[in-house]
């Protein structure tokens, strides 16, 4: 049995490759980045009004009186911007070209028109008002937007901005998921008093879903041959997946039948709780995790492990713990790390963790109204109130 931290670093010692495909912007969402994303031109690419309004010289406003100015035009957004000539004001709308000679521009409400002459009454204004500067926000040739960017709403209008049609995307790793165990029916199946139906196809299922993969889905009786046929049908996959039969138990076969198939054992057991008898390993072309079969023993394995594997494999950052206190004192005896559910409170304005009692990691309620899970640590046998913790938002 390895410590948690160093099985976490092998697990991410062992991260595939991204493979790189081009894909339009509209098909982007939740892919990765396999590109710097850079400015094409200043943003804005012009002086801009940020308001409908007067655009007009500064230096022609009279510091505390009454002034008018002679309405020259119309300045309309998408139009080329004009010139202002001396003593007057272009009306202008709200991301409109500001003209030249103009450097201002004083907001309509300020404002009031007779036949051609604008009326303005002294008020704060200054130079530079009201106008959002070309190159402002960005200047072309600046990075937008680095390689390993998840891409979701705001950075596909990031994209269509910068006048990309198509960008390069990590491609999804092959994923196959094999849920074992000869108790699991599927919702809808006629069950048994000794059935279970099996939450952890569709927690599975929606967890990859989550990080962008569409995995195959393969279930496998205990049995040897069995498992061992289904196992063989995977392995043209980039990762395996499996749930049960990692553990000591008369059908747990998954350690052998994996050693038998020329897959190496980087480690099996981790001084974890829940997901001691976790199993990871690979050969030349296939990464396989086998995790425990209880449902919160998968959701805690999937979090710590396979799902930065996953976004690490398509180039994407780590999904990185966080850490806050807790809302009250915790004991435990089990000289493991132990992973346990909370959510998320607020308390004075300060975010806080309120642990969620379970039954052990094969409670179904395990997860439910939860935000993630915090780390007890091994070293520590009691964790004061107000202790910050690290935590894994789900």
């Amino acid at each position: 049995m390895i410590d948690y931290r160093t099985a976490s670093d092998l697990v991410q010692k062992n991260i595939l490759s991204p493979r790189i495909e081009d894909v339009s912007i509209d098909a982007a969402l939740g892919r990765v980045l396999t590109q710097d994303v850079i400015a094409d031109r200043d943003y804005p690419p012009f002086h801009r009004s940020s308001m409908d309004g007067y655009a007009v010289n500064f230096a022609e406003i009279p510091e505390s009186r009454p002034f008018q100015l002679l309405e020259q035009s119309v300045q309309y957004a998408g139009k080329a911007a004009g010139e202002l000539n001396p003593h007057s004001c272009i009306k202008i709308m709200t991301g409109a070209p500001v003209p030249s000679g103009a450097d201002t521009v004083i907001k309509i409400e300020d404002s009031q028109k007779t036949d051609d002459l604008v009326s303005f009454n002294p008020g704060k204004f200054f130079s530079g008002m009201n106008i959002a500067l070309q190159g402002e926000d960005t200047r072309a040739g600046e990075l937008l937007l680095p390689r390993g960017t998840i891409i979701g709403p705001i950075e596909t209008g990031c994209l269509a901005t910068c006048g990309l049609t198509s960008v390069k995307v990590a491609k999804p790793p092959a994923v196959s998921i094999i849920i074992t165990g000869d108790e699991l029916a599927m919702p809808g199946d006629a069950i048994e008093s000794y059935n279970i139906r099996s939450s952890n196809y569709f927690v599975l299922l929606s967890f990859s879903r989550k990080t962008g993969i569409e995995p195959v889905m393969l279930f496998s009786k205990d049995t040897a041959d069995e498992l061992e046929k289904t196992i063989r049908s995977a392995i043209g996959s980039d990762i395996i997946i499996l749930t049960g039969g990692v553990s000591k138990g008369d059908r747990d076969f998954v350690p052998e039948i994996l050693e038998k198939l020329g897959f190496e054992n980087i480690f099996h057991g981790v001084n974890i709780k829940p997901g001691k008898p976790f199993w990871f390993g690979r050969s030349r072309t296939t990464v396989v995790f086998g995790l425990p079969g209880n449902p919160f023993a998968v959701m805690t394995a999937w979090k710590l492990f396979v799902e930065n594997f996953l976004l690490g494999s398509m180039g994407a950052k780590s999904a990185n713990p966080i850490f806050l206190p807790i809302a009250q004192a915790r004991t435990k005896k089990d000289k493991r790390n132990e992973f346990f559910p909370c959510r998320i409170e607020t308390r004075d304005g300060i975010s806080i963790l309120r642990e969620v009692r379970i039954n052990g990691s094969g409670d179904i309620r395990a997860g439910l109204l939860t935000d993630g899970i915090g780390l007890h640590p091994a070293g520590a046998e009691i964790l004061s109130s107000e202790s910050r913790i690290e935590f894994h938002l789900w």
